[in-house]
């Protein structure tokens, strides 16, 4: 297994070479369709469990939660949502809080949560509230945030360290930044009350861990759970960029 690449120490059904093999595979298929981001490997791990659900279900079947405006590029094939206005850019969207998905008990196939953990209140909550929405199987990507001061959750702080960020850049201030940057975006919930905008959790392997125990507890199995080193970007002479690629299936679903 390549340095750049850590297996969590739970019981998973894909064995992590083949998995990589398969991201792999994915993201030359991607490439081929000239999507801009099929070289990281949380787009791709997101990739190619979109490409596992059915054709034949009824579009779009596949839920991507905290859309913004689709890095993955997947444009009609997912049912968007997300907290801010991104329907500019969506031929499907839904506004809302991933805490509470105004959706049916297993809705939609597939559901997607990348790189949202990092950014809400309670990420237990979201998880629970994804897995109960999918019908087959909830994928996840969690980044690791290591500018963070130590595990846990730290509003306050991810909100002044983005604000002297983004003064650094030229700007007033994170929403300042936020609202030039992404013109399309037609408004946001004051971060304030509802801190969003920037990360605000540092998680560690075990906090990943159990949360897949309690998935496993309401029936999932637990496919893939790998970490894998996004870009070779050091915080400090340890830390590198890692992002946690994470995914579960209902029990006796194939």
């Amino acid at each position: 297994m390549s340095r750049t690449v850590r297996v969590l120490d739970v019981e998973q059904e894909i064995d992590p070479d083949h998995m990589i093999a398969n991201l792999l595979e994915a993201a030359s298929l991607l490439d081929r369709q000239d999507n801009p981001n099929s070289g990281t490997p949380r787009m791709t791990f997101q990739w190619y469990w979109a490409l596992q659900a059915p054709e034949t279900l009824p579009r779009p079947n596949i839920l991507n939660v905290g859309c913004a405006d689709d890095p993955a590029y997947f444009g009609a094939l997912a049912m968007h949502y997300d907290i801010d206005d991104w329907s500019a850019v969506h031929d499907y969207f839904t506004q809302g809080d991933a805490h509470h998905l105004p959706f049916k008990d297993r809705e939609y196939h597939t559901v997607l949560i990348s790189d949202v953990h990092e950014h809400v209140k309670d990420p237990w909550q979201v998880t629970m509230e994804g897995a109960r929405v999918a019908g087959h199987r909830l994928a996840m990507t969690i980044f690791e945030e290591l500018r963070l001061p130590s595990p846990g959750q730290h509003i306050v702080v991810g909100q002044a360290l983005s604000d002297e960020h983004s003064r650094a850049l030229g700007y007033a201030d994170r929403l300042d930044a936020q609202a030039k940057l992404n013109p399309e975006r037609k408004g946001f919930p004051d971060d304030e009350e509802t801190p969003h905008l920037v990360h605000i959790n540092q998680f560690i392997d075990s906090d990943i861990t159990l949360l897949l125990g309690e998935l496993v507890n309401q029936g999932f199995v637990v496919e893939t759970a790998l970490k894998v080193m996004e870009v070779d970007l050091e915080y400090s002479a340890e830390h590198h960029w890692w992002n946690w690629l994470l995914s579960v299936r209902r029990g006796g679903a194939a």
